[in-house]
């Protein structure tokens, strides 16, 4: 004799169907657990790698003002200026502008091609404008 209940025998493959998406979401939500404790050490981590970095530049810092590199005032001076190489004053720096170098008072500069003229006005060779990039 069949053990099952009347809604068991009617509903069987749609039954077994429902347990096997119960146990997928159960998986899933342990994944999902494991790889959100992951990302909390990443940022814990990541948080303490910065807060090091921010005090390595504070102490070398303080240790070229104290033996008279430079000013105070100067670097705060370069802090504006590296803060705008990006164009932005907003106290971070695009990443692709990070390497020292590479801000705006040094802007590499590439020759364009110019836009098409009439041919008729003039034989001279054409200037080249030169764009920023």
């Amino acid at each position: 004799m069949d053990a099952k209940s009347p809604l068991e025998r009617a509903l069987g493959p749609e039954l077994a169907a429902i347990r096997k998406l119960e146990q997928r979401t159960r998986e899933l939500a342990l994944v999902s657990a494991h790889r959100r404790t992951q990302a909390v050490r990443k940022l814990e981590e990541l948080e303490r790698d910065l807060a090091r970095v921010a005090l390595v530049v504070r102490a070398i810092a303080d240790l070229a003002i104290e033996k008279g590199l430079f000013t105070d005032a100067q670097l705060r001076a370069q802090f504006d200026q590296a803060d705008f190489a990006d164009g932005v004053f907003d106290a971070a720096l695009d990443p692709k502008l990070v390497a020292p170098g590479t801000g705006r008072g040094n802007v590499r500069v590439r020759a364009t091609k110019p836009k098409a003229k009439s041919r008729a006005k003039s034989k001279a060779k054409p200037k080249t404008s030169r764009k920023v990039r």
